[in-house]
């Protein structure tokens, strides 16, 4: 019958030497901990292969070599397989997938992009956001196009009437003095209204629902 044994990693077959030739010599770990003035569980962790759970720093090496000392063990042997272990967990620790040279990129590796550029993304679309928002603000509030042709300022009329005449944009509603007067769809207003002897003025306004209103006056004098 074959009986099939557990191959032990460097790591493990160091803590098993440890613990193996303390028990053949006979003594308690609470007894070597004292007599090294080293905190038993750390004892314990060398022995159970938890080296991680050792001090960092020099600490680590020298307990992994007063302990191999005292049990009469080669204590260079087992710092070069300590030094080992430590390398191996930094690479470990440090290593980082490279996404860009594999052929497909999977789910998890999309989460490594980097922080700059979901920060410069979102930063853009914010941008967009609020230059569309002015772009609307503008033309909410923005006092419409008026034009008048008729009649020119300073027009010296010789009949007690004139012709209003001009465009303004489709959405504006037209008065002149302050009366409304209609417009086509195109924004085309024509309207005609009295004048007195002397100097008239005349102030065509356009304005829409919420802008500011545009403004022309025109001066005729009617001798």
């Amino acid at each position: 019958m074959f009986q099939s044994n557990k191959i032990l990693t460097e790591k493990e077959a160091a803590a098993d030497a440890f613990k193996s030739t303390r028990e053949r010599k006979k003594i308690k770990i609470a007894d070597a901990g004292h007599r090294l003035n080293i905190n038993q569980k750390y004892l314990s962790a060398i022995e159970s292969g938890n080296w991680d759970l050792l001090p960092p720093g020099v600490y680590s090496r020298n307990f992994i070599k007063e302990y191999s000392g005292f049990l009469g063990l080669k204590s260079a042997d087992f710092l070069e397989i300590f030094d080992r272990e430590l390398n191996r967990r930094e690479k470990s620790k440090t290593k980082v997938p490279d996404i860009f040279t594999n052929q497909i990129v999977k789910k998890k590796d999309l989460l490594i992009l980097p922080r700059l550029a979901r920060n410069v993304l979102v930063g853009v679309i914010g941008l967009a956001c609020i230059f569309y928002l002015g772009f609307l603000l503008n033309q909410t509030f923005r006092a419409p196009n008026l034009q008048v042709d008729s009649p020119v300022d300073n027009w010296v009329a010789t009949e007690n009437a004139v012709e209003i005449k001009g465009v303004s944009e489709s959405e504006a509603i037209i008065s002149v003095n302050g009366q409304p007067i209609p417009a086509d769809q195109s924004g085309n207003f024509f309207v005609s209204i009295g004048l007195k002897p002397g100097v008239n003025t005349i102030t065509v306004t356009a304005q829409k629902k919420y802008s500011r209103p545009s403004v022309v006056v025109r001066k005729v004098l009617v001798k």
